[in-house]
């Protein structure tokens, strides 16, 4: 049987990263041998074949891509282990999960080799190449030390940039996730020819909107059934925009005495976030969910009415916001990254502009008043994501990218 070694620096238990490395396993998994050589979580399905790379989850030692000079050993490891695992399994294609640190030690082990290597990129080239995505991290890191975090920061950056050209040069195709990450592989002189974009999708009838699912859901919040809610989903920090979606919510609020807002997520800014709606008196109008499964955060899509991204940094559209749609909820979203607009353009959605809490409380307010316009938005934006987003068509990419 033809066999499959995916690479990626920890094995993704959320988000869009977990999204796409399902489906690429859903996909291939009858056909092929799948393998994982990656950083395994506590627990998983045993349906994976997971090669631990490492045991110990995120910010592990000695090897971490994120660090300087880990990151280098963990190219060092990375390349040492596959070069091992080959030994017995002989594998016929690696798809690399991103193309910095983990697709340098996969395409220096496909030259090696002989091996075909398959990059695909969901937004790791865009972070380290961005100053925005840095600036973030230094602003959540631990305080002192400034001038090494400074140092660190360059060194990191530098090394980052001589494994994304070295990737760009060495893999034998790309799958790109979106078409601002494209731009970035063509200025990196990727030849068109390897490149194809690929675009999140969504499971239809896993996010589907359920009437029954949604009185019943509210019956057991204690949510009023003619309550507007307005669900915001997404990893609390800066990166998502917390510190402008509560004071928008605030805004909202004021201006509609049916609004319930439902905060589900975890990060960083949880205490922040806990602490803004305690000054406020908001207890009983914002309510934190914590984390959620992706049962519980479909069931929560499900009980809503309008879906809120503030993002401010992106290299793609959010897998968030796709799921929104397709649960028929009527989305707004900041315009980071820009691909937004066009995702809701034609009455599919509301973009405003990013880090605007006024525009982001107005659009609220407009859509928890306007039960018209909120419903034909939301029949738009699922219809779209049904025509453009479905499991079909990200199959047909990963299949093309394998086999050509």
């Amino acid at each position: 049987m033809t066999r499959i070694c995916i690479t990626i620096n920890f094995f993704p238990i959320a988000g869009g990263a977990r999204a796409i490395a399902y489906e690429v396993w859903r996909t291939l998994h009858n056909e092929y041998e799948v393998h994982f050589l990656t950083i395994p979580p506590k627990t998983y399905h045993k349906q994976y074949i997971i090669h631990p790379l490492q045991r110990s989850r995120r910010f592990y030692l000695p090897f971490n891509p994120g660090l300087f000079p880990f990151n280098i050993g963990y190219v060092i490891f990375g390349f040492l282990k596959l070069l091992y695992l080959n030994k017995k399994y002989h594998f016929n294609v690696i798809l690399s999960q991103d193309g910095v640190f983990t697709g340098l030690y996969s395409v220096l082990f496909g030259k090696i080799t002989g091996t075909k290597v398959v990059v695909m990129d969901y937004g790791a080239t865009t972070n380290y190449l961005s100053s925005e995505y840095w600036n973030f991290q230094n602003a959540t890191a631990t305080k002192g030390l400034g001038s090494m975090r400074s140092l660190h920061t360059m060194l990191i950056r530098a090394t980052a940039r001589i494994a994304i050209q070295l990737t760009a040069r060495m893999a034998d195709r790309f799958g790109v996730l979106g078409h601002e990450l494209s731009k970035i592989y063509q200025n990196l002189r990727v030849d068109n020819f390897k490149l194809r974009t690929i675009q999140y999708s969504v499971d239809e009838d896993f996010f589907k909107p359920s009437e029954a699912k949604k009185t019943e859901g509210r019956r057991r919040l204690g949510i009023l059934n003619n309550s507007i809610v307005v669900n915001a989903t997404c990893r609390l920090s800066q990166e998502k925009g917390v510190e402008y979606l509560l004071p928008a919510f605030k805004q909202a609020i004021r201006q509609n005495n049916r609004m319930v807002c439902l905060l589900v997520g975890k990060g960083n800014m949880a205490e922040f976030a806990a602490e803004f709606v305690k000054q406020n008196g908001l207890e009983n109008r914002i309510i934190l969910m914590g984390e959620a499964s992706p049962e519980k955060v479909r069931d929560l899509l499900q009980l809503s009415d309008v879906f809120v991204y503030a993002g401010v940094s992106g290299s793609n559209v959010s897998l968030a916001v796709l799921e929104a749609m397709a649960v028929r909820l009527a989305v707004i979203a900041a315009d980071s990254p820009l691909s937004h607009r066009d995702l809701l353009a034609n009455n599919r959605g509301i973009a405003v502009p990013t880090k605007d809490i006024s525009a982001l409380a107005k659009a609220i307010s407009l859509l928890s008043e306007n039960d018209r316009l909120r419903n034909e938005i939301a029949e738009n934006g699922r219809r779209w994501v049904l025509e453009h987003h479905s499991l079909k068509v990200t199959k047909a990419n990963i299949e093309a990218l394998v086999r050509t």
